[in-house]
């Protein structure tokens, strides 16, 4: 049974170089329901990226459970939930084509096929012609548009987004935000996206999800009020600007609340 993304209760430490432990995530409760794009959003340190690798499977949370489609994903990294990095990570020693079929060699498919997948999805995010390109002679929006097509090309049950377009440049951001909303348009992924930016989560989230400073903590939720389709458009309106300025509030009063735990 298809049950998207149940997180209860995630707590998490970890010790720091000084020596000192430090709790990341206290008792974080989130769903994600199946096919929505849910954005992350908090303070710096917040525990966003942790939150990430413990859905990826990366890291053991100290306590509380995580579960994908009704299974857990703790400790078991799976082909299922792909991870994008704000660092494109493409292979130097592989041209475009490669990089973008390196997971499904691995996976066991046939040349032909994909090839024929790789190619599919490099026409989706605008590089066809680029195919036998390396990547130092990508710029860095066409480096990210590769790592979109490695990610996407597996069509993963669930990807995992941590600040995936926070290097580019104000333009680029917008421009892949659109490829983003687009590839969701034609392919429905459940999609976590995690940001520091408020535009760009009301850009590219159903649904923003607002983390208070560490101890990460679920503060506050808001849907955005538009379909991903108008949502160009919909960045523009008196309404995204009531929306922004809502989560900036939720962002602050969690910052204030995290503030007051640490001195009680």
């Amino acid at each position: 049974m298809n049950e998207g993304l149940v997180i209860r209760d995630l707590c998490q430490r970890f010790r720091a170089e000084s020596g000192a432990e430090v709790q990341a995530l206290d008792r974080v409760s989130l769903d994600v329901a199946p096919g929505e794009i849910a954005a992350l959003i908090g303070p710096s340190g917040c525990g966003k990226s942790t939150l990430l690798n413990i859905i990826a499977g990366f890291e053991t949370p100290e306590s509380g459970t995580a579960r994908f489609d009704g299974r857990s994903v703790v400790g078991a990294p799976s082909a299922e939930r792909c991870v994008v990095f704000q660092s494109p990570a493409l292979f130097g020693w592989l041209n475009v084509r490669q990089n973008v079929t390196y997971g499904l060699k691995r996976s066991g498919m046939g040349r032909q096929e994909r090839r024929a997948a790789a190619q599919d999805m490099l026409e989706r995010v605008g590089l066809a012609g680029f195919e036998r390109h390396y990547p130092h002679e990508l710029s860095g929006g066409m480096q990210q548009r590769v790592a979109l097509a490695r990610a996407f090309v597996l069509r993963p049950r669930i990807l995992l987004m941590d600040e995936p377009f926070a290097a580019l440049d104000a333009q680029l951001r917008e421009q892949l935000q659109a490829l983003l909303r687009g590839l969701w348009a034609q392919l429905g992924q459940t999609i976590l996206f995690v940001t520091h930016d408020i535009a760009e989560a009301a850009a590219v989230a159903h649904r923003i999800i607002v983390l208070t400073a560490r101890p990460g903590r679920v503060q506050q939720e808001f849907t955005v009020p538009c379909p991903l389709a108008e949502r160009a458009a919909f960045m523009q309106t008196p309404e995204c600007l009531r929306l922004r300025r809502q989560v900036q509030a939720a962002l602050f009063d969690g910052a204030q609340r995290a503030a007051q735990t640490e001195k009680e």
